[in-house]
């Protein structure tokens, strides 16, 4: 199902970003026994974002930025867009597939700067947001927790900002 998502989205924006002619895409984004290593999703050296926030019921990670700043977003890890909505201000997403099991999301965007299909690399800026971001990993379709897939450097910069009471999954 996902070999056949991935492939029309590659043949609908007329296989950008996905890879050299004959290569099956899902194959191009890696090996999918390989868990990817994420980095946050803003440079860590933003120290006007609130504390983190991590709510088991949405398994996600969740930071608030202070009001009438523009932090860029970028991606976590290589990957292939396979969403991009604009459609609703403020509630904007990007979904990355990193590879055949593993994929992110990051939601509550101000502003999109890629599309279904593009290839992006690590910290590649891929948009904006202006007040609150969401950032979700889904392993083989279930929400699991972004914790245990971010770098030490994203997990200290998380244990710095946690809210109080609130202990990150493990």
């Amino acid at each position: 199902m996902k070999k056949l998502l991935i492939s029309a989205l590659c043949l609908g924006a007329m296989g950008a970003g996905c890879g050299t002619a004959g290569n099956d895409p899902v194959a191009v984004l890696g090996d999918p026994m390989i868990t990817p290593t994420l980095l946050l999703p803003f440079s860590n050296s933003i120290a006007s974002a609130t504390q983190s926030l991590y709510t088991s019921g949405h398994d996600n990670f969740e930071w608030t930025f202070f009001a009438n700043q523009t932090v860029s977003v970028g991606a976590p890890a290589e990957g292939l867009v396979v969403e991009a909505d604009s459609s609703v201000a403020g509630a904007s997403y990007i979904v990355i597939y990193h590879n055949a099991r593993v994929s992110t999301r990051l939601s509550k965007l101000a502003a999109i700067s890629v599309r279904p299909g593009d290839r992006v690399v690590a910290g590649q800026v891929i948009g904006s947001s202006t007040t609150t971001l969401q950032f979700y990993v889904v392993q083989e379709k279930s929400s699991v927790c972004p914790y245990t897939f971010i770098t030490p450097e994203a997990r200290l910069y998380i244990n710095q900002r946690l809210l109080s009471g609130s202990v990150p999954c493990t």
